[in-house]
């Protein structure tokens, strides 16, 4: 079974018009110099110095067209993100009742235990999962193109205090929320 995908532009020349227009000059022709300019009492903008424009867009490559970073479109996965980090503490209490307990969901697989009897050491390989809710993190879908679970990296959500190290140091992992606020971290 197929699924459509109906395009969020139906070609990309919608998004970038002159990529289908053909170039005045030929590749062999070198371009004429642009015509001189009078000079002017405005004191010259030197390109990355103090007076430069921090919001000027870098120059296009040849025959694109130079489009700001803001003015880029943004993917549903971009827009959802863009929406609920807006805003977002993530040192602030997942719960909209601040009064209100977090419950966190726990769990352990246990892949491979190793005991040493004479070392008295014992080393688990295991996968550590934890889960709670979030509320200030839910979303309709429908808005989102059917998007329901969104990856975020650590630094980015609420996070609750327990650390998993793995053989001394810290173990980094990911989060991903739900639509429903959810967020899962393995």
């Amino acid at each position: 079974m197929q699924k459509s995908v109906e395009p969020l532009y139906s070609t990309v020349f919608d998004v970038f018009p002159t990529l289908g227009t053909t170039p005045t000059t030929s590749p062999t022709e070198a371009p004429s110099p642009p015509s001189p300019t009078p000079p002017s009492s405005a004191p010259e903008v030197v390109e990355g110095g103090a007076d430069a424009d921090a919001s000027s867009t870098p120059p296009a490559p040849t025959g694109a067209p130079a489009v700001p970073r803001r003015h880029r479109p943004k993917s549903m996965r971009q827009q959802l993100r863009s929406h609920l980090l807006d805003g977002y503490d993530r040192l602030a209490h997942p719960r909209l009742d601040p009064d209100a307990n977090v419950t966190v969901g726990v769990g352990l697989a246990v892949i491979h235990v190793d005991l040493d009897e004479r070392a008295s050491t014992i080393n688990v390989d295991a996968w550590m999962r934890l889960a709670w809710k979030d509320e200030h993190l839910p979303w309709n879908p429908q808005d989102y193109g059917g998007l329901k679970t969104l990856h975020f990296g650590m630094h980015e959500l609420w996070y609750p205090d327990i650390q998993v190290w793995e053989k001394g140091a810290p173990y980094e992992s990911f989060l991903m929320a739900d639509c429903v606020g959810v967020v899962v971290c393995s």
